[in-house]
């Protein structure tokens, strides 16, 4: 158990180091007058920089893993750990591939149903709650990105649990719609004014609502709606005084709803 513990303080200081990186690199690309160019360099330099830090939260975990027996417990959460670091590593790589040398994403035909059921249940393992309810029918494919879709996915359903009441569900429904896949995520929360729903999709922009959540940089959002409209497609917000529903949409497959 002490083995774990110093591992895990280990990695808290890694993502504490990794998390004052990024938010220096993308605080500069901000402020910049050619903010999309300057973004797209700044997704490069975090991107980089990142990549050290990782690698060697990894190595720790496999030395965890190798140097003795431990309860089923512990096994579990290093195994999870690994998984989840080993997801990052191979978004930063392709995140750095995307903006400095212009590669496109490694689209493949994608399950949006098994997809989004994935995202849902990453965030209920880091907020410690089982809120996301997905419904939807199977059989709905889209050609994607797995691991940055996941991303975005997530940064939405995370944004709508930290601002809903911990006692409500947040409801996530996929289906399709006029020749796209939609995913629509519904939570119980204040809302969204309606002169922030477009600035809450920049980079920073939190929002009124803002005190009710205790983590968050003002970027899930931001890095959601670019990594739709790199597939294709877009996401936007409505909203009223019970709530706010978030809608993403990406083109479905050739043939891509059963």
């Amino acid at each position: 158990t002490s083995t774990v513990s110093g591992g895990e303080q280990g990695l808290l200081r890694l993502v504490e180091g990794l998390l004052d990186d990024v938010l220096d690199h993308l605080a500069v690309v901000a402020a910049a007058e050619r903010r999309h160019e300057r973004l797209d360099l700044g997704i490069a330099l975090t991107a980089h920089e990142v990549r050290g830090p990782l690698v060697g939260a990894l190595a720790i975990i496999e030395r965890l893993l190798m140097e003795r027996e431990h309860d089923e417990e512990d096994q579990e959460l290093l195994n999870r750990s690994r998984e989840q670091l080993e997801q990052l590593s191979r978004l930063v790589d392709s995140l750095l591939r995307w903006a400095v040398a212009g590669r496109p994403l490694e689209m493949v035909p994608t399950d949006l149903l098994a997809l989004v059921r994935e995202s849902a249940d990453a965030c209920a393992r880091e907020t410690g709650t089982d809120r996301a309810v997905v419904t939807g029918d199977g059989g709905v494919s889209v050609l994607a990105d797995p691991d940055h879709l996941l991303g975005a996915v997530a940064n939405v359903i995370r944004n709508a649990l930290l601002y809903s009441p911990p006692e409500t569900d947040v409801v996530i429904a996929v289906e399709t719609v006029d020749g796209m896949a939609r995913v629509t995520v519904r939570d119980r929360g204040p809302g969204v004014p309606a002169g922030e729903r477009d600035s809450i999709f920049d980079p920073f922009m939190r929002g009124a609502a803002s005190y009710l959540a205790r983590s968050g940089n003002g970027l899930g959002l931001f890095i959601a709606r670019r990594v739709l409209e790199a597939h294709g497609g877009g996401v936007w917000l409505t909203s009223s005084g019970t709530g706010a529903v978030f809608t993403l949409e990406i083109p479905l497959t050739k043939g891509g709803a059963s």
